[in-house]
């Protein structure tokens, strides 16, 4: 099989900040007149991506055949590549305590895989079936500190790239380690989106957006119990406060006690959404404080302070970049620390608003030109 244009991501598994990268990257590329029929999604096949993008042409990226050849291979945006260091004996005791019919299924489908010896492995094997590889976007890491296999091979990718573009400090000093010079630095691909009918208009601090996520790999759960204590300190204090959900797959430890405690909160689904719907409501909102990468994203796109939990190292990076509009709640998760947060938000809330709007103006102009290279790379190839 022969495809022009293959972008591969982790699209079409419900989680709202892959499936916008995709939404942008794809508008992207029609825009600048390549044919849909020219362009595939190498990704879940969720029946919502025909629903989204209209009838896109979609492979599962489990099931990609190896007389695959791929003309163009754009790896379209968010963290790709990582690995993570685990306590295997107790996550083996945890699991089989919790859902012993999960490591059935695990074992169940390593060994469908291995009778899949025409199939290719989607994310690094992928590569060597495609003559240009572009890197858009995107963002790497963590890395295993005892495993390096995956980052032996992410560097290898990268080395074959014909294009890259990077998201945040981390993947660029990453590059630096791994001998790669020839890289852009470019915020996040949705930042190119129009969310212009949406923006916030607030000019003071009333409703507070609670962005969260399930976090099993680094210890940081412990923010569980502490934004639970910290949203009754915030209604304590008459905000308003709605938590809101960009995954609902992955969100089980969230949805079972929004439910058991009767809380009402907003979760993205892309079965019975559409984008403008969730921008409708996500700008509805004077603070948001986000577990999430993209909950940061879309906040700055839509003109809105944030607060980010340090979670993982993006958190704090996206903060970083919005100095002065937005701030990250580090992941010793001091209850004082983040009330002195918010505080402050409220205390200065239009200037951290134009803050807000500047920095969002100016990474909006960055990831026009990284599109404009990516476009001249393709059409003059």
């Amino acid at each position: 099989m022969n495809i022009k244009i293959g972008i591969r991501g982790g699209y079409g598994l419900y989680n709202f900040g892959d499936d916008a990268l995709l939404v942008a990257l794809y508008q992207n590329l029609l825009s600048n007149n390549i044919s849909e029929s020219d362009i595939y999604l190498l990704c879940t096949k969720s029946k919502y991506l025909n629903k989204q993008l209209n009838n896109p042409n979609v492979i599962d990226y489990n099931h990609l055949d190896s007389s695959v050849d791929i003309e163009h291979l754009v790896y379209g945006g968010g963290t790709q590549f990582y690995s993570f260091d685990t306590d295997n004996q107790k996550k083996i005791k945890d699991i089989l305590i919790k859902n012993p019919l999960l490591i059935f299924s695990k074992i169940k489908n390593q060994f469908i895989l291995l009778l899949r010896k025409r199939f290719i492995e989607s994310k690094f094997e992928i590569a060597d079936h495609a003559n240009k590889i572009y890197l858009l976007g995107v963002g790497v890491g963590p890395f295993s500190k005892v495993n390096h296999t995956i980052e032996n091979k992410t560097a290898n990718l990268f080395k074959k790239a014909s294009f890259i573009s990077i998201r945040d400090t981390f993947s660029a000093k990453k590059c630096e380690d791994w001998g790669i010079k020839e890289f852009m630095h470019s915020p996040d691909l949705c930042y190119s989106m129009d969310v212009s009918k949406y923006l916030n208009q607030s000019d003071s601090l009333k409703k507070i957006g609670v962005v969260i996520r399930d976090w099993n790999h680094t210890g940081a759960q412990d923010y569980y119990d502490k934004l639970i204590q910290f949203v009754k300190i915030l209604r304590e204090k008459k905000y308003k406060v709605v938590f809101i959900s960009l995954d609902k797959r992955s969100d089980k430890f969230w949805t079972k006690y929004f439910l058991e405690n009767n809380e009402s909160f907003i979760q993205w689904d892309a079965d019975k959404m559409t984008f403008d719907e969730f921008y409708m409501q996500f700008s509805d909102f004077d603070l948001h404080i986000t577990a999430r990468f993209h909950g940061a994203v879309f906040a700055s796109m839509l003109h809105i302070p944030f607060i980010t939990i340090e979670v993982e190292q993006k958190l704090s990076m996206i903060a970083e970049n919005y100095r002065g509009g937005a701030y990250c709640w580090k992941n010793d998760f001091d209850l004082d620390k983040i009330t002195d947060l918010v505080e402050k938000v409220e205390a200065d809330y239009v200037e951290h608003k134009k803050v807000i709007i500047t920095n969002t103006a100016k990474f909006k102009g960055i990831v026009q030109e990284q599109y404009k290279e990516l476009i001249k790379k393709i059409c003059n190839n």
